[in-house]
């Protein structure tokens, strides 16, 4: 943490501490002695280190403007993993809407900056039912079929196994 910031965050533990001790003895007759004391508390942690921000050459642009910020690429991986899941939870349901549910659906990909690239599609059936209706049909290209159409990758992508 750099100076500037535990200077700022000096400030705002005085101004807290401050107010919760007011609210504390807000009723008392210490209360104006109370006041004065955290004012007088938090103009010392707000002077204090401006001579030696002073004599070091501190400027504004060292801190804002020259800041350089880095991504943080856990956060960056969580966010896509949700996207994901969130597509794989599509296609599960637009494949239970289609007739065959209980399918589990689990997407690879790779990240490009904001794009995801969908790298393989895996389709479970080992657990799936299928409506009445669709018994003489293939589920696994019917599943093949409806996760192309639902995701709008090659069909060499998808496997569908179970």
């Amino acid at each position: 943490m750099s100076a500037v910031t535990k200077w700022i965050l000096g400030i705002f533990a005085a101004v807290i501490i401050g107010v919760v001790v007011d609210l504390l003895f807000s009723g008392s007759r210490m209360s104006k002695m109370i006041r004065c004391a955290t004012a007088t508390v938090t103009l010392v942690i707000i002077v204090m280190p401006l001579p030696s921000m002073i004599k070091s050459g501190f400027g504004a642009g060292e801190t804002v403007f020259e800041y350089n910020p880095q991504t943080d690429d856990y956060f960056l991986s969580f966010v896509t993993d949700k996207k994901l899941k969130v597509l794989a939870g599509g296609v599960e349901e637009m494949l239970e809407k289609e007739g065959i549910s209980g399918a589990s659906v689990t997407i690879d990909a790779e990240t490009d900056g904001d794009e995801i690239n969908i790298v393989q599609v895996f389709i479970n059936l080992s657990n799936s039912v299928i409506d009445e209706n669709l018994q003489h049909i293939n589920k696994n290209e019917l599943a093949t079929d409806k996760t192309v159409e639902y995701l709008g990758v090659d069909e060499s992508r998808i496997v569908v196994y179970g």
